[in-house]
């Protein structure tokens, strides 16, 4: 018989590349020089965009996790200038789950992951929960709780692999335009910011290493489609090309109201978050000034309260 009180100890580990100018391979819109890379990732245009979708999108849902045991690394360029680096750093500072890591620019961001992941690990887990985290997504307030209690119910099944993929593949897309921000809801198979792989302590390979769409080919998979646990932004500045999401990707109808569901799953404050895209389109997107946002509070939108229409 086994011993019932032995409970498997899972460490929740993520990683975010916080605008990261990685070597030209971990981009899909390349760049010819590490120069041209920080230009493009280190506009003001861009920077402003980034900062308010930390402020308003991926933040507050990490602030309210229910489960408060993880670590989220943030990896940054080391040669980010000011202010925007005292700006971000003031933001990652109210949330003690995150550390912010600066490495020296222009590396592979495959060698860089291992090497940051390994360092954060817990040496006293039995087993990693491995997630990333884009910075213009964001995660549901249950993403930690509910990858532990799966982990539960999955447990035989990764320890005769090695390996488990959860995918958490319902969420949100939200589109921030000229005509302003709007949330469609989406299932979608493997995208990144659902996705959670489970590895022995001693596996070298970090989330990254793993090709989301492909885990199927190397590990058992569960899909959790219970409600939606991620949004994903979709806007001009995307990396990757999200726009024709094509013969793979659903709709599901909500069972609440959006803005109750943006507020109750992910902690936003929907009100507040459509002001302020609509208040400083001009800054955020191509052509517009690159003067400072207009909203000078860069503290986290963190107070989402049950029952604020904000």
């Amino acid at each position: 018989m086994p011993n019932m009180n032995t409970r498997t100890k899972v460490q929740v580990l993520g990683l975010c590349r916080w605008s990261y100018p990685s070597d030209s391979k971990g981009f899909r819109r390349g760049s010819t020089t590490l120069e041209d890379l920080r230009a493009r990732l280190y506009s003001p245009a861009r920077l402003e965009h980034r900062l308010f979708l930390l402020r308003h999108l991926v933040l507050p849902a990490i602030a309210r996790q229910t489960d408060p045991d993880f670590k989220l690394i943030f990896l940054i360029g080391d040669a980010l200038p000011s202010p925007w680096r005292g700006r971000i750093l003031r933001q990652l500072a109210k949330i003690p789950q995150i550390v912010a890591v600066f490495a020296k620019e222009g590396q592979s961001q495959y060698d860089l992951a291992r090497t940051v992941m390994s360092k954060y690990r817990d040496p006293s887990a039995d087993v990693i929960a491995q997630f990333r985290l884009d910075d213009d997504d964001a995660l549901g307030t249950d993403f930690v709780e509910k990858t532990r209690s799966v982990f539960n119910d999955i447990e035989p099944l990764y320890k005769g692999a090695g390996l488990f993929g959860l995918d958490f593949c319902r969420g949100l897309v939200m589109r921030s335009s000229r005509e302003g921000c709007d949330f469609t809801p989406i299932s979608m198979r493997f995208w990144a910011p659902g996705t959670v792989i489970f590895t022995a302590p001693e596996n070298p390979r970090s989330v990254i290493d793993f090709h989301h769409l492909r885990l199927w080919h190397e590990m058992p998979t569960l899909m959790w489609r219970d409600g939606p646990m991620f949004i994903r932004g979709a806007h001009h500045d995307n990396d990757s090309d999200i726009a024709n999401l094509g013969r793979r990707a659903q709709g599901f109808k909500l069972d609440a109201p959006l803005d109750q569901v943006l507020r109750e799953r992910f902690a936003l404050r929907p009100g507040r978050l459509r002001a302020a895209w609509q208040a400083n389109i001009e800054t955020y997107m191509p052509g517009g000034t690159h003067e400072p946002s207009r909203i000078t509070n860069d503290e986290p939108e963190m107070s989402a309260i049950k029952g604020d229409s904000g």
